[in-house]
């Protein structure tokens, strides 16, 4: 997906690429209304082109918005503005484990049970609600 910093999504400012992934990417944004920061998730133009994959993200919406969990981000909101489809989440500051470990080295054991055991609640709970995460890292 080409820069789109700067660029106002409805009503959602962009900031920052947080990251990217096989049907999309992510962003750091700014809801103009409630000056709030959030994460912008767009499915790439052309996917949204192809209707399964337009109602895959859909579905993971859906899907996301029944979850209601600390370890699980919130789903806020999620539409269409010309041409691109959305959603929002809450955007959480810190560092992914794989950044971490990229500079720290291997986690101590302890560390990395007690990261383990936190992703293992998230995913029991989803499970819970008949959701399958297929793309953890």
């Amino acid at each position: 997906m080409a820069s789109i910093e700067g660029m106002v999504l409805d009503k959602y400012r962009i900031l920052a690429k947080v990251g990217s992934g096989a049907m999309g990417a992510v962003f750091r944004a700014e809801d103009t209304y409630t000056g709030e920061i959030v994460a912008l998730k767009i499915l790439s133009p052309h996917l949204a082109k192809d209707e399964s994959y337009l109602k895959r993200f859909k579905r993971e919406v859906r899907a996301a918005r029944e979850l209601n969990h600390p370890n699980i981000i919130r789903v806020f909101d999620a539409g269409e503005y010309k041409g691109f489809h959305y959603f929002t989440m809450e955007f959480v500051e810190g560092k992914s484990v794989q950044e971490l470990i990229d500079e720290r080295g291997r986690l101590p054991v302890k560390a990395a049970l007690k990261i383990a055991m936190e992703v293992a609640k998230a995913l029991e709970h989803a499970h819970k609600q008949h959701i399958i995460h297929r793309d953890i890292k």
